[in-house]
């Protein structure tokens, strides 16, 4: 009996432990917020001080330093109209070059929604938009987690991905490798910088399987770590429109404290442009 007790109140303490888990990832990003201000702080303590010490300048030097930095803002912006035009060009004859292969999913657009639950209790409805522009692609995601507490009220928290820019190193019928970089705004709107990669395999014509990794952090501090898979097939295929309906699990570390694992359906959509 008194083992039976026992199995009992481990059980209750888990389902407890587990029913808090949205307002536990709240504190620690506070937590976070709070350890990163107070490194930042310690950090800017040199520089008023530097700047104290500068204020004995004279006019003479201001005016030649003026005087550098606008010669060096005039070159910095011939590089970057150098560098914007290389890169416009190298992204039309990327796109060429997909397009002769009738590979159309790098000129597209990707609007995905998803619906899954962790194992005990909380629930997850995540959307995302995807642009691709050829080598190139920009992301938008937002993901909500709902739970009922203990005491019978819901309680949820918000976290947005934006990643600005992402390289499609590989792209080709059977295979897509993506890295990029971003923001990643947490449940107390923080930001993050995220860095990501994935990697998304199709076979079988109506078949594909992604992976992708994403890191958030920085100072020393983990906000969040992801690894998420999913298996599509596609219900509709068509040069310019896919549709598919999708299954994923989603493993989530927050603060290098709080794990969620997820799993569930989805939905997505994916109008493909056939002309550059």
């Amino acid at each position: 009996m008194k083992q039976l007790l026992l199995i009992i109140i481990l059980l209750l303490s888990q389902f407890l432990l587990k029913a808090q888990e949205v307002g536990a990832i709240k504190k620690e990003a506070q937590k976070a917020k709070e350890q990163r201000d107070s490194k930042s702080g310690n950090q800017k303590a040199p520089e008023r001080q530097g700047n104290q010490n500068n204020q004995n300048y004279d006019s003479h030097h201001y005016d030649s330093g003026l005087g550098g930095s606008l010669d060096a803002c005039f070159s910095c912006f011939g590089g970057i109209a150098n560098l914007t035009s290389l890169i416009f060009t190298s992204n039309a004859n990327f796109n060429k070059k997909q397009l002769e292969n009738h590979i159309y999913r790098n000129k597209s657009l990707e609007f995905d929604l998803k619906l899954g639950v962790d194992p005990i209790n909380p629930t997850l409805f995540s959307g995302r938009i995807t642009y691709n522009t050829g080598a190139f692609s920009f992301d938008y995601r937002r993901n909500l987690i709902y739970e009922k507490t203990f005491r019978g009220n819901t309680d949820y928290l918000s976290t947005v991905d934006f990643r600005y820019l992402q390289f499609n190193l590989v792209n080709n019928k059977s295979f897509n490798l993506r890295v990029g970089t971003g923001l990643y705004i947490d449940p107390i709107k923080e930001y993050w910088p995220e860095y990501s990669g994935s990697a998304d395999f199709y076979f079988m014509e109506n078949f594909q399987l992604g992976l992708e990794y994403i890191y958030a952090g920085n100072s020393g501090i983990k906000a969040l770590e992801e690894f998420n898979m999913k298996l599509a097939y596609s219900i509709i295929n068509k040069p310019n429109k896919r549709v598919d309906i999708v299954a994923f699990g989603m493993n989530q570390l927050y603060y290098n404290t709080i794990r969620l694992n997820t799993f569930g359906i989805g939905i997505n959509y994916r109008p493909q442009f056939g002309s550059f």
